[in-house]
């Protein structure tokens, strides 16, 4: 009987244990259960929401998948994830208060809730949900889009530089990118940057479309920005109609210039398009010299003076020119190295000139003076040149050939058709090249 009573009574002490430890255990798991309370709904526009919470978590923070967020619930105990951009803010460790924002989307259809519900997540697992009773009307709406920002990281750099342009904006569906006339618009990030490599003045157009009904009208928001490439001065053209000129003749100087802030000929100031005629008595070089800021540019030409005076000319004559060879591609002939200097192993053509000249046939008389000191000449050469048949009166220009007669100084005689009144000459010389230095 003894022995009965002291097993009953052992077995009961086993059992008051057990249920003293269970009691512990269950205590201790309730301290550690997280909590969650929300304090207040803030009710901001008809597009927003702000839900205050506090909240205690017992887990180990620091993942992305623990966050704790806040989402309408309709009257059907639906939650509208569809329609609303919600908040996810990552949990901390004890206990905090955080601000939960509820946005309603664009474009998405409008509906009315009833509640708020706030949950804890954890891995994608529900650690806890609390719900507060909070009815709100979400109507449909559309975001405005904006460009918040359209920039260059230079706005003036030289030929061949590279920018980078950067873009901010909100509400876009789609943002285009690309050089103002160009085709080529691509298609970029709603915001970001591009490097781009810039050969001349540019402008660069931001053109962003707003998230908008399936088939209804987009209104586009477009900026624009224009990088600077300064452009050099250029000299297109600096020429003059002879190259080479006697002693009294003048020489026509012609000049195009562009992109220019100053322009000048030998120093003095002169017009970006412009002529000059100029009579130099010795060799000149003639300086057209271009300016834009620090950018300096230049170009010469040169109008050699032989040693002649002008060709004495009597009507019908109008020009008489000696050259090593002739260009004939233009409408009119155009003498190559006037005057020479000539060698005794020269072809020398003449470039002839005669107004008011009737179509009949007509004589040309050549005679070739040879003069050792410039004032006895004497004859070496004489021939006689049917000129070139023509159609109408008027005007006529032919070349021809003239005898290379050697060394020394030389007059060229011409007479038309036997009349010594219109007996005309011209100068030269054959190896004696020292007189041009």
């Amino acid at each position: 009987m003894n022995l009965f009573i002291a097993i009953k009574c052992m077995a009961l002490v086993i059992i008051v244990n057990l249920s003293i430890q269970n009691v512990i255990a269950q205590s201790k798991k309730a301290s550690n259960a997280s909590e969650l309370k929300i304090l207040e709904v803030v009710d901001i526009s008809d597009k927003q929401l702000q839900v205050n919470v506090e909240y205690n978590y017992t887990g180990k923070a620091g993942s992305n998948d623990t966050f704790i967020h806040a989402i309408p619930v309709a009257s059907d105990g639906k939650s509208n994830f569809k329609e609303v951009d919600i908040e996810k803010v990552p949990l901390k460790s004890g206990i905090n208060q955080v601000s939960l924002l509820i946005t309603k989307r664009p474009k998405t259809e409008a509906f009315t809730s009833e509640s708020i519900k706030v949950c804890m997540m954890e891995s994608r697992s529900l650690i806890l949900c609390n719900e507060y009773s909070f009815e709100k009307s979400w109507p449909n709406f559309d975001l405005p889009v904006k460009i918040l920002s359209f920039s260059s990281s230079e706005s003036k750099v030289s030929k061949g530089d590279s920018v980078t342009i950067s873009w901010q904006t909100e509400n876009a569906s789609n943002v285009m990118f690309g050089a103002h006339g160009s085709e080529k618009f691509q298609q970029v990030r709603k915001s970001g940057s591009l490097t781009v490599g810039v050969d001349k003045t540019t402008t660069y157009t931001l053109m962003v479309a707003p998230m908008a009904e399936k088939g209804g009208p987009v209104k586009m928001e477009t900026k624009a920005l224009t990088i600077d490439v300064p452009i050099d001065p250029v000299i297109g053209r600096f020429t003059g109609n002879r190259s080479a000129i006697r002693r009294g003749q003048n020489s026509k100087l012609s000049w195009e210039v562009y992109e220019a802030e100053e322009i000048s000929l030998n120093g003095e100031a002169v017009t970006a398009f412009g002529d000059k005629i100029v009579s130099p008595i010795r060799t000149m070089k003639y300086t057209l010299e271009a300016r834009k800021g620090e950018v300096i540019i230049s170009e010469d030409y040169v109008v050699m003076v032989t040693p002649f005076g002008a060709p004495a000319l009597s009507d019908p004559f109008t020009s008489i020119e000696l050259c090593r060879s002739v260009d004939e591609s233009g409408e009119s002939y155009r003498c190559i190295s006037s005057d020479g200097p000539f060698t005794s192993d020269d072809k020398i053509y003449a470039i002839v000139r005669i107004q008011n000249l009737s179509k009949a046939a007509h004589n040309l008389k050549l005679t070739t003076y040879n003069s050792f000191d410039g004032e006895k000449w004497i004859e070496v050469h004489q021939e006689n040149r049917s000129l070139p048949k023509r159609d109408t009166d008027g005007y006529l220009e032919f070349k021809l050939e003239v005898e290379n007669t050697g060394e020394g100084k030389k007059k060229l005689e011409f007479i038309l058709d036997g009349n010594n009144a219109t007996k005309s000459e011209i100068a030269y010389c054959i190896d004696c090249s020292r007189m041009w230095e």
